[in-house]
């Protein structure tokens, strides 16, 4: 099948969508007030965070009834960055990550659904952007478990990758671009509410950007996103086509993490010879003079994704460390 034949199927499943939306096929069930934008705000308090803040995530985790799709992210806007100037219409339009869900919910619903009528949450809720590296996961395992009880959704569409964590927040997360966890439901269970939902897994709306060489990232982003919707709303079908794409996905994933491999190789080669120089001339040197400090930390040279540390002990053998490269993130966000 062809990329053309491929969009076509695509389309018309976000045609089917649409059209059940407005036509009222998907709201036969009964809808009830949700407590979670409620929840939301009483930890804004608790925490003491910025009014405008809780008031955009606030906004962003409307409408305040149950079922539905969430969509979680990691970090979709950054309180310092932002400034949450100008109110939650302000933050998605300046925040290129909200933009791009903005425009997947309105392309796979056929326009009949904005950004303003799907439940956004982020994975670590209200952690402010110079904390970030000091978040809890277990306090934001338990807020996000507690958000999802009160909103019970139908489909839980997963847009983040936060690391090795336990619980909640590791069971939510997506397994990896074009990977997809075991197709059931995940039971949730909070003070006597019982709910199960579905989770659909995407991946972050900045990778397919960051990554534009790359076609089948952003296909395969619209596909998840397609699917959420139309798993949400009974008009999905899977195709052989759509496996086949995330397959090619994964492998384009894994073909960048061996070049990166491959890739970093050379430039530790073309350093080792500097460094064995100058850890031989700093053996042969007086160090009678050197001050404590220098013993104990000995010397790094390189910079951004390459840098090589010689401590004291290695120096006085004459023998440099092997170089290590840094974990690999793209905007800031872990991919």
């Amino acid at each position: 099948m062809t990329s053309s034949d491929r969009g076509g199927d695509l389309q018309a499943l976000m045609k089917a969508t649409g059209h059940a939306i407005r036509h009222g096929e998907l709201h036969a069930r009964n809808k009830t007030a949700s407590r979670h934008i409620e929840i939301l705000r009483e930890h804004g308090i608790a925490i003491s965070a910025t009014q405008t803040m809780v008031d955009v995530y606030a906004e962003l985790a409307k409408p305040d009834t149950t079922g539905g799709i969430v969509v979680i992210l990691e970090r979709p806007s950054t309180a310092e960055r932002t400034r949450y100037g100008g109110g939650h219409r302000s933050v998605v339009s300046k925040t290129k990550t909200l933009r791009k869900v903005a425009e997947l919910i309105s392309l796979c619903t056929n326009g009949a659904l904005k950004i303003w009528d799907v439940t956004i949450l982020d994975a670590f809720p209200l952690q402010p952007y110079d904390d970030f590296d000091d978040r809890d996961p277990r306090k934001s395992s338990r807020l996000l478990s507690k958000l999802l009880a009160a909103k019970q959704p139908d489909i839980v569409l997963s847009c983040f990758r936060a690391g090795e964590h336990e619980g909640f927040i590791r069971l939510l997360q997506h397994p990896g671009v074009g990977h997809e966890s075991n197709s059931r439901s995940y039971p949730l269970e909070i003070r006597n509410i019982q709910h199960n939902f579905k989770k659909i897994d995407a991946f972050h709306p900045m990778f397919a950007s960051y990554h534009a060489d790359e076609d089948c990232f952003s296909q395969l982003l619209e596909l998840q996103f397609a699917k959420a919707f139309g798993e949400c709303y009974g008009t999905w079908r899977e195709e052989s086509w759509m496996v086949e794409l995330r397959q090619k996905a994964r492998a384009c994933k894994a073909g960048m993490n061996d070049e990166r491999v491959t890739s970093s190789t050379p430039a530790a080669s073309s350093n080792d010879h500097q460094v064995q120089q100058l850890a031989s001339q700093i053996a042969n040197m007086s160090l009678s003079n050197a001050t404590p400090a220098s013993r104990l930390t000995g010397i790094t040279i390189g910079a951004d994704d390459l840098a090589l540390h010689i401590p004291q002990r290695f120096i006085e053998r004459a023998r440099p460390m092997q170089c290590r490269t840094g974990p690999r993130t793209v905007l800031g966000v872990r991919i």
